[in-house]
């Protein structure tokens, strides 16, 4: 039997088969340092012998805690390992030196496989600058390229959504923008709004200005408020559905101009300089929907107004209605906003009336009348209803409608727009129901109370003409 002998030190021979295959492969110097690797350290880590702090440094494993490429990826980001491309992010005081990929970003993004290989590549600088970009924003994306990991609050956001809508990366974008749909809030819409439109995030754009819409009181006592463009500020004063008194609104637009003026850099904010600023903005505020005793004391002395658009809308407020159309053209829309904050005023009624006088003692708009209904199921009515001014030809709204009502409710009549009906007029609603014979109502309330938004009580006095005359229903705004 014949046996192999070998010379102190040399290793043992599967050893040395193992070091001599690799060495196929290597370098000479890596090949040797593979031979002296093979020993484990007595904690189970592969240690050259007799080697160097920098070489145990360099070859302790890191993998083993990293089970996941997502986590080797993360932990080659976090320490920087072969790190190949930096940027400098953000503007003075606050830039960060950062470094990534180019492989890893290039694989991720067509903007940084452009920026990085692309014919007009720039990755041969030593530091990329990208100072339009919040150096944690920039981080974070950074982190989801690397690991998939969203760890975004709605505070920053909109940093993130613009860096990732910048570099394409589209499911970082998806992500921010769920994340700011569903934390709106008064005090960051108008931000969140801004940026999907500068974005062309229209899905978020259309979530932000819903809610705007509906919280549109809360919306302006914030200071994100005060960060609206002019262009979206006109866009909100004209919608027909804010439910927000016009004096508030009217406050909300002194505030607004006299930031805008801070901004434009007007030395001194005076009624002319916001009157500049505010620009059309001002024709969009409806005075004349404003109380003329509110008007007087709370818009007129701030001199934002000319005197011959204050006396105009002074005119609206104290002339009768009749007398209305020998005014002026009135520069100012005086179209009730359509709110959701309908009030509704119940009364008794007598089967045979078919005309309704009537009075009340502040200005309202009508959004609809209520008739009794039948007591059968699915009655189906032909209804011809107009109001006039009492004792004149004049119509101020008129509407025909088919409706079907169920068993003993009321048969709701509602105008196209609200009918605004003023102070000490009498107006009658005259109309005609062609259908089953309606059913008697006993509920017989003459003031109906409500409060304003300010939360001081407010109540509309309905005076009927004949007692016996009276409508099941009003339903009406301020």
């Amino acid at each position: 039997m014949s046996t192999t002998s070998s010379s102190p030190g040399d290793p043992p021979p599967e050893e040395f088969e193992l070091s001599f295959k690799l060495s196929q492969f290597l370098s000479p110097e890596q090949a040797h340092f593979s031979r002296n690797a093979v020993s484990p350290s007595s904690e189970g880590n592969s240690i050259p012998r007799n080697a160097s702090p920098s070489q145990v440094n360099y070859v302790s494993n890191w993998r083993e805690p990293c089970p996941l490429p997502t986590d080797k990826l993360g932990y080659i980001l976090d320490n920087q390992v072969w790190h190949d491309v930096k940027f400098l992010v953000g503007e003075p005081p606050t830039t960060e030196l950062m470094s990534a990929h180019k492989l890893i970003l290039a694989m991720s993004s067509a903007v940084f496989e452009a920026m990085l290989y692309g014919p007009l590549s720039n990755a041969q600088e030593e530091v990329i600058n990208i100072p339009d970009v919040d150096p944690t924003a920039f981080c974070q994306m950074l982190k989801f390229i690397y690991t998939g990991k969203f760890d975004a609050s709605i505070q920053n956001a909109v940093d993130l959504m613009y860096a990732a809508k910048k570099y394409d990366v589209q499911q970082l974008t998806i992500k921010c923008s769920e994340l700011l749909r569903s934390d709106l809030t008064a005090t960051n819409a108008v931000t969140i709004l801004q940026a999907a439109q500068l974005l062309d995030e229209k899905e978020l754009e259309k979530k932000a200005e819903s809610f705007l819409i509906s919280n549109f009181g809360k919306v302006i006592d914030d200071e994100d408020f005060l960060t609206m463009t002019h262009a979206n500020l006109c866009f909100y004063l004209g919608k027909d559905e804010l439910d927000v008194g016009e004096l508030d609104l009217f406050f909300a637009a002194l505030r607004w101009a006299e930031t805008e003026c801070s901004r434009q850099g007007v030395a001194e904010v005076t009624p002319e300089s916001q009157r500049v600023v505010l620009r059309d903005a001002i024709f969009l505020l409806r005075f004349p929907l404003i109380s003329a005793e509110d008007f007087s004391l709370a818009v007129v002395p701030h001199k934002i107004l000319t005197s011959d658009e204050a006396l105009s809308v002074l005119q609206y407020l104290t002339v009768s209605h009749d007398k209305k159309s020998q005014l002026t053209t009135l520069p100012f829309n005086s179209r009730a906003r359509n709110t959701n904050n309908v009030y509704t005023a119940h009364f008794a009624v007598r089967l045979t009336d078919l005309v309704y006088p009537f009075e009340v003692d502040q200005s309202i708009s009508i959004v609809s009348f209520g008739f009794p209904a039948p007591d059968i199921d699915d009655a189906a009515y032909d209804v011809a209803l107009q109001v006039q001014v009492q004792g004149s030809s004049i119509i101020i709204a008129q509407t025909n409608q088919s409706l079907a009502v169920k068993r003993r409710s009321t048969i709701c009549v509602k105008f196209e727009k609200p009918v605004r009906v003023e102070p000490n007029v009498i107006y009658k609603v005259v109309y005609k129901l062609k259908g089953p014979d309606t059913f008697y109502a006993d509920q017989r309330i003459e003031n109906y109370p409500v409060k304003s938004k300010n939360s001081k009580s407010k109540t509309v006095n309905f005076r009927y003409i004949a007692y016996s005359c009276r409508l099941v229903e009003i339903a009406f705004l301020f």
